[in-house]
């Protein structure tokens, strides 16, 4: 589906339908994260303004994903140098835009640019967007993006407006739970 398409048809849905997206993530709930720099230039608040993964370029904001096994996030990232592994807990209930609650036409869309050379995020640039006319945006603190290259979710947010807690930062990956 073209991009202009794509925005049309989430600009009909989002019209009665975009307070669906509205979901909490728990207190206590876990997400990991692969933070790509040698651990000389790591620190735990390290915030990226990079673009992909489902933001902007200069955007604030940080990527992590559900699974805890980090192999979701070594995926998304394709990191090919030294990287720090994170886990990381929230410390209050917060609430995202769940891009799960999309209709399934939507959210193939957004699957189907996995690919692409370039314009791979912006669909799911139009689902910030155009749910920013709809909703009050100290209503959520992030967006919950279905993975484009592994089973799970990635969650976008910038930990400065988020409370959370790292419980373990390493060159490595945690050992298994």
């Amino acid at each position: 589906m073209k991009n202009q398409d794509f925005r049309q048809s989430f600009e009909q849905w989002a019209a009665t339908g975009c307070n669906q997206l509205l979901d909490t993530i728990p207190e206590g709930s876990g997400i990991c994260r692969t933070v790509g720099v040698p651990p000389e230039k790591y620190n735990v608040g390290f915030v990226s303004v990079g673009g992909g993964s489902y933001k902007k370029e200069g955007v604030s904001g940080n990527w992590y994903t559900s699974d805890q096994q980090f192999e979701l996030a070594k995926t998304e990232a394709r990191i090919t140098g030294p990287c720090i592994y994170e886990r990381l807990t929230f410390d209050q209930d917060s609430p995202f835009l769940n891009c799960h609650c999309l209709p399934d036409e939507l959210n193939q869309a957004i699957y189907q640019d996995r690919d692409l050379p370039t314009g791979c995020f912006d669909k799911s640039y139009i689902i910030e967007e155009v749910a920013s006319n709809y909703l009050d945006s100290n209503s959520y603190s992030g967006v919950y993006f279905p993975s484009r290259r592994g089973n799970g979710g990635i969650l976008v947010f910038n930990p400065n407006q988020v409370s959370i807690t790292p419980i373990y930062t390493g060159e490595a990956p945690p050992p298994a739970d």
